[in-house]
């Protein structure tokens, strides 16, 4: 999507790169002086520093969940083992005690 400009250049991106130090008033008063020339509204404007901003939250957020539900995945694996080898532990101590029932020595 391009929009046509003076002289009927078009212009697809303008890239505007200001001092890293610029206090967030000024950032805005310039966005807000540039926004002035948009035509329609088909045309965006986006801080670069802010969506870096929301992109590390946001992922900050889903690595926290993602380690939430590993946690939860570890204490299930861990009570269902421990029900597994009790259950297992048992029955093999229930077939011993028939071999034994039934006259079976160690020898």
């Amino acid at each position: 999507m391009s929009t046509k400009f003076k002289d009927d250049v078009p212009k697809k991106a303008l890239y505007i790169m200001l001092n890293p130090t610029i206090k967030s008033d000024r950032k805005k008063f310039v966005m807000n002086g540039v926004k002035s020339f948009f035509k329609g509204q088909s045309t965006r404007l986006y801080d670069v520093a802010e969506l870096n901003v929301i992109i590390d939250t946001s992922r900050i957020i889903f690595e926290s969940l993602m380690a939430f539900v590993a946690l939860i995945s570890f204490i299930f694996t861990y009570f269902f083992i421990k029900v597994s080898v009790n259950q297992n532990l048992s029955e093999n101590v229930w077939e011993y005690a028939q071999l034994r029932a039934i006259g079976l020595t160690k020898s």
